[in-house]
């Protein structure tokens, strides 16, 4: 049993992340913008992974990153209820207990923990020095990492310029 768990866990850290990119659904009037995906929290327990993306409709943007945990085949979801910087609470919103995400191309067994809404300026500074978080909940508490490349891609993205 061990040999297998070892296993799922060396093939979910072998997973290459999601690449990022741009969306547009002219139906809806929505476009945005993604960066790519890297492991913003590594801990034995759980495997932390954020994006940073850039939604906009009908003239309203907003900013945020996703939060999701790659699943190891062993660790159950995470539940996160606020995210807190520098003393502050975050804009944090938790998901359905149901929502997945995709950790890269094929593995899609991960589960959603939340959003961080961001402002304009929040995320610009972000480009600048990255995100510095404590998630807590029910759970846990984990500090994650976002570093600044992501912001920084995402804006890029948007400006046309990768």
């Amino acid at each position: 049993m061990f040999r297998i768990a070892f296993i799922l866990l060396f093939l979910a850290a072998c997973t290459p992340m999601g690449p990022g990119g741009s969306l547009a659904t002219p139906a809806s009037g929505i476009t945005g913008h993604v960066s790519r995906q890297v492991v913003i929290s590594d801990h034995p327990h759980h495997v932390l992974v954020g994006e940073a993306m850039i939604v906009s409709q009908n003239g309203a943007t907003h900013y945020s990153v996703t939060i999701g945990q790659a699943w190891d085949g062993v660790h159950r979801r995470l539940r996160m209820d606020h995210a807190w910087a520098d003393g502050r609470s975050l804009p944090f919103r938790r998901v359905s207990r149901a929502e997945r995400v995709c950790v890269g191309q094929n593995n899609c067994y991960g589960h959603r923990i939340g959003i961080i809404a961001l402002s304009a300026d929040m995320f610009s500074r972000a480009a600048d020095s990255g995100l510095r978080a404590r998630l807590t909940g029910p759970d846990a508490a984990i500090d994650i990492e976002i570093p600044a490349i992501l912001f920084q891609e995402a804006l890029l993205r948007r400006s046309g310029q990768l």
